[in-house]
């Protein structure tokens, strides 16, 4: 999975270094809240996302690596189990987050070609794009987080699911489905409103998917004790 991973990380960049070439001296360089252009730059620019791209899949395989090794200096099949098991969540958190962020690189290339000297605001609302990208991501994590094992680095980490293995399972496993219910209100509430969904509307639907969880935690804790 490793070699797929990198393969797939440097097609963005393939891709941009081919078209770069084709693309107008001056792009739009940035967009403000409202999606007006308000800076123009060099069509060079285009080559940052590829390139941010490949340090976001380095940084996913820092944390791959200290599993891995984890499961080199451990014997208990039951803990290497564990291990293995959220080196797989890793692998979907990054793919997921790797085409993510490959999708919006190729509508900021579209609008790039799309744009004029007379063109005031972004061709395509990446805002929209984004929303609806989040709300997959969403979808799709929440369905692999009740496979996590307890660890310090992936899964739903607080200190309530930390205090135990069943504390773990029950709230990373209603956190999942929370999770997943918030996508799909986020892809919905896009679909319907379209440009009108604002971002800060896609963040309070996840402030409230998070709240609910955490209160679901609390509760879990508070059945610990009992």
């Amino acid at each position: 999975m490793k070699k797929i991973l990198w393969t797939v990380t440097f097609i963005p960049l393939m891709i941009t270094l081919f078209l770069v070439r084709y693309l107008p001296d001056k792009i739009p360089g940035h967009y403000d809240a409202m999606g007006n252009i308000d800076r123009w730059g060099s069509k060079y620019e285009i080559l940052i996302m590829p390139i941010v791209i490949i340090f976001m899949t380095a940084f996913w395989h820092i944390l791959i690596w200290k599993f891995e090794n984890s499961i080199k200096k451990s014997s208990d099949d039951k803990i290497i189990k564990g291990l293995k098991s959220n080196i797989k969540v890793l692998y979907i958190a990054a793919y997921l987050m790797l085409l993510q962020f490959f999708a919006i690189h190729m509508f900021f290339v579209y609008s790039a070609f799309e744009s004029t000297d007379e063109t005031k605001v972004m061709v395509v609302d990446i805002n929209y794009v984004m929303n609806i990208m989040i709300g997959i991501v969403l979808v799709i994590f929440g369905n692999y987080l009740p496979k996590t094992r307890r660890n310090s680095l992936v899964g739903f980490r607080t200190y309530i699911t930390m205090k135990s293995e069943q504390n773990w399972k029950k709230c990373n496993k209603f956190a999942g489905i929370v999770m997943m219910i918030a996508g799909i209100v986020i892809i919905f509430l896009s679909l319907i409103f379209g440009e009108k969904m604002s971002t800060i509307l896609m963040i309070l639907v996840i402030l409230l998917a998070l709240t609910v969880s955490l209160l679901y935690a609390s509760k879990c804790d508070e059945g610990e004790k009992e």
